[in-house]
């Protein structure tokens, strides 16, 4: 175990990947396995879309997607950047697909329901995280530029 902890602290990409799988743990528990059954998935497909209710109260659903996709955004622009993939699309596609995948997971095994706005601010989250990212590299570059003066 001693040798193991030692590994770890010393291999970057051990602890990028051992990372990586936590975070999509935390999205599976959060999207699928802290569901409860619901027996017409279809009921609201088109729903979802408004932040407050019609009553006033505010629906947190909306924002909670979009903060749970921010960091599926960076961690698909790491990679796309790892293989000179440089366009967005990839991080729009990958973020859509995905979205979709667990929202049908989701209409197959009822639990919650499938809705189009779920994939909206599902991906929303992740272009948000590609900004995030790219910002931060450029940070990053800029500040290695002045340093380096």
């Amino acid at each position: 175990m001693v040798e193991f902890l030692q590994m770890f602290k010393s291999n970057k990409k051990l602890k990028n990947k051992y990372f990586i799988f936590l975070y999509f743990a935390f999205v599976a528990f959060m999207t699928l396995f802290n569901r409860k059954p619901y027996l017409n998935p279809l009921n609201n497909i088109f729903g979802g879309w408004n932040l407050f209710s019609s009553n006033g109260q505010f629906n947190a659903d909306a924002v909670e997607n979009v903060i749970l996709f921010i960091p599926m955004g960076s961690i698909l622009t790491f990679y796309a950047r790892s293989m000179s993939i440089k366009k967005w699309s990839y991080v729009l596609s990958r973020c859509i697909m995905i979205s979709l995948g667990i929202e049908t997971i989701q209409l197959f095994l009822f639990l919650g329901t499938f809705q189009f706005a779920d994939v909206f601010y599902n991906t929303l989250g992740g272009i948000i995280g590609e900004i995030i990212y790219l910002c931060f590299i450029a940070v990053q570059t800029h500040w290695g530029q002045v340093n380096a003066k």
